[in-house]
This record gives structure tokens, C-alpha cells and sequence, in this order.
């Protein structure tokens, strides 16, 4: 999660995380963490949530330019 995230903002890019069902409350630690450290609000946003909705809607939606995705062959 957290490498993803910090590769894309190295980037230069805008990231909207959607961390794995299991782990939302690490993954807005380390959100709220990283924000303390200096990226801006409005470089990161975190989405937790249930896959099949959160992320069918991630893929379809034409504004997403890109996709970091770890998990199985079922899921994708």
C-alpha cells in the first residue's frame, strides 16, 4: 500500500488509495501520517470500502488514468 501510494505522489501524481478491506485503519494511519509529513490534502485521498464496488467504480470511471493493483487473478 504504502509504496504504491508514495510511488505514484513521487510521480507527481494524485492518488485516490483504496486499501485492502482487511486493513483500513493501517492504511489511514498511514495516510494521516503522510499528510503529516508534508503532502497536501489534496494530492491523497483514501477509499475504503468493499472491492467489487469501490474499485468497479475506480476502473470505470474515465477521469482514473491509471491503476495500481495487488491481489489475486480472481479479484482483477
Amino acid at each position: 500500500f504504502t509504496g504504491q501510494v508514495s510511488a505514484a505522489l513521487a510521480a507527481g501524481n494524485a492518488v485516490l488509495a483504496k486499501p485492502a478491506e482487511q486493513t483500513p485503519l493501517i492504511a489511514a494511519w498511514a495516510v494521516r501520517h503522510m499528510l503529516a509529513a508534508g503532502v497536501p490534502a489534496g494530492a491523497i485521498a483514501l477509499l475504503p470500502g468493499d472491492g467489487a464496488r469501490v474499485g468497479a467504480k475506480l476502473v470505470a470511471d474515465e477521469r482514473v488514468a491509471g491503476i495500481a493493483f495487488t491481489g489475486s487473478t480472481e479479484t482483477a
